[in-house]
């Protein structure tokens, strides 16, 4: 069984699964995706956390993404893991080439977003699409609706107009 413990790496405290050297193996070769721990975690699911091996997690060190946290009957925690590559895996590959005034364009989305590179800016695009495609279809929609506000408006002071001129036509021919 694991344990989860407490360790200062780089300045900043982190939680780590703890195991021994051969359930880490066993982890670092794909023929296992979990452990089971003595205590809740601390850290959620899609976070990205070390699996250390050996005495106090000092001899071997694993990332994994955490996939799935189960609290077992006898307050035992079963924490599965993503296999070893699994989120990683590239769906497509895509190469554009750009000229000077798009490059221009990206560069200055890149620091509106903070992104530091253009994928990570491309990647920012296609996450928000859906979110501004909604806020732009809402936006022209109040925007047509106005303006057919506005041309009625028009329309009415037109006719009020024609209508004026109509009458003072009248009493000026009488």
């Amino acid at each position: 069984m694991a344990t989860i413990i407490q360790i200062n790496r780089f300045g900043e405290v982190r939680e780590v699964v703890c195991t021994d050297m051969e359930e880490w193996w066993m982890i670092d070769q794909n023929e296992r995706n979990f452990v089971i721990v003595d205590k809740e975690p601390t850290f959620k699911v899609g976070s990205l956390i070390e699996i250390a091996g050996g005495e106090n997690g000092q001899s071997a060190s694993l990332p994994r993404t955490v996939k799935c946290i189960e609290k077992n009957s006898d307050e035992k925690w079963i924490i599965t893991f993503n296999n070893k590559g699994e989120k990683r895996k590239k769906v497509s590959i895509i190469t554009i080439r750009l000229n000077q005034d798009e490059v221009e364009q990206l560069e200055a989305f890149k620091k509106m977003t903070g992104k530091k590179t253009a994928s990570e800016a491309f990647k920012y695009m296609m996450k928000e699409f859906p979110r501004w495609n909604e806020v732009t279809k809402e936006s022209f929609q109040k925007c047509r609706e106005q303006e057919k506000k506005y041309n009625k408006l028009l329309k009415t002071n037109t006719d009020f107009m024609l209508a004026f001129q109509e009458m003072v036509k009248a009493v000026n021919e009488q």
